[in-house]
């Protein structure tokens, strides 16, 4: 199962995921966020974001939550996950939308 939280800044997003993790211990998070993607391709964000970056981290977030299949049991934040990514991507049949097969 993928779980997603999602919220708004200082929310407690992160202490939830750490609690979470904490407690059903055969959950795991990614590693790697897009900041890591930022920071190893010296991008700007925030408010000096282009285009560019925003589909570089688009293009990550989406392979990081494709890669892992409907069985796999991982926790991502809103940092890894925006709203409009988790609802197409864990609450809808979004594999069959974008031609995946996640059973193969």
């Amino acid at each position: 199962m993928r779980i997603a939280f999602s919220g708004t800044g200082n929310s407690g997003k992160s202490t939830m995921v750490k609690s979470f993790l904490h407690t059903w211990q055969q959950y795991e998070t990614p590693e790697k966020t897009y900041r890591d993607i930022l920071e190893e391709e010296n991008l700007t964000h925030s408010t000096e974001t282009s285009i560019e970056t925003q589909n570089k981290i688009l293009d990550f977030m989406v392979d990081q939550v494709v890669s892992y299949d409907k069985d796999s049991k991982v926790v991502f934040s809103k940092d890894l996950v925006p709203k409009s990514l988790t609802a197409l991507l864990i609450y809808l049949p979004a594999p069959k939308l974008l031609g995946l097969s996640l059973t193969e």
